[in-house]
């Protein structure tokens, strides 16, 4: 009965938090001539979620902090293929910035996400380590609001989870929840909220499991004759 619960117990624990993927928000902001895509996530996770080039100097501050976060998200903008009416178009960056993981900055409208990507007001503190870090960044699109469907290919290396928020003009249109993975590009259409079943699937796993974890684990023991 004990080694059939820490059986139990260990496959719980190591499959639950792994349907935990960490979230990453996508600010996408349509204006008349221009559509800017801001990002902010786990620094790691973002890092390895976008293969970024990131390399930190050994006394690492945030201003030469952003250094490196600008020039991956210069690569990463390179490496972005955006389709409009079967013309590709070029990405540029923005700007990147990292932070302190437990104290986020607003990052809920593009004007936060634009203030949050830009503006270092801690240049001479040193930074804390990768894994206390979020990542925010940039990257801007030359394509007129009157364009309706822009399929934007991320170069993604492994699975990521996304909470997208929708502007148009500045006013919120959609919010909702996808997911990015290898092979897969971004579908941006004006007023449509893309398909939450991703995130709504895995979340539903999550919950599956661990009710089937407290199920097994609170049933009483057998009678013995």
């Amino acid at each position: 009965m004990i080694i059939r619960r820490l059986i139990i117990w260990t496959l719980c624990a190591a499959f639950v938090p792994a349907l935990a993927v960490a979230e990453t928000t996508l600010i996408i902001s349509r204006n008349n001539d221009v559509a800017t895509l801001y990002f902010a996530g786990e620094a790691e996770e973002m890092v390895r979620g976008f293969d970024l080039s990131f390399a930190l100097p050994a006394a690492a501050t945030y201003l030469n902090g952003q250094d490196a976060s600008n020039a991956a998200f210069d690569t990463f903008a390179r490496n972005t293929q955006v389709e409009v009416n079967g013309t590709l178009i070029p990405a540029t960056t923005t700007g990147a910035l990292l932070h302190i993981a437990d104290e986020p900055l607003p990052f809920a409208t593009p004007f936060e996400a634009s203030i949050a990507t830009t503006v270092c007001l801690t240049p001479d503190l040193p930074l804390p380590n990768p894994d206390a870090l979020r990542l925010y960044g940039g990257i801007s699109l030359s394509v007129p609001l009157t364009e309706e469907a822009l399929i934007v290919d991320l170069p993604v290396a492994r699975e990521m989870s996304l909470r997208v928020r929708m502007f148009t003009r500045g006013t919120l249109i959609g919010e909702y929840r996808d997911a990015l993975a290898p092979g897969s590009p971004l579908l941006i259409q004006n007023g449509v909220g893309g398909s939450p079943w991703a995130w709504l699937i895995g979340a539903i796993g999550a919950v599956a499991v661990a009710l089937l974890c407290a199920f097994a684990l609170s049933r009483p023991k057998a009678p013995r004759s």
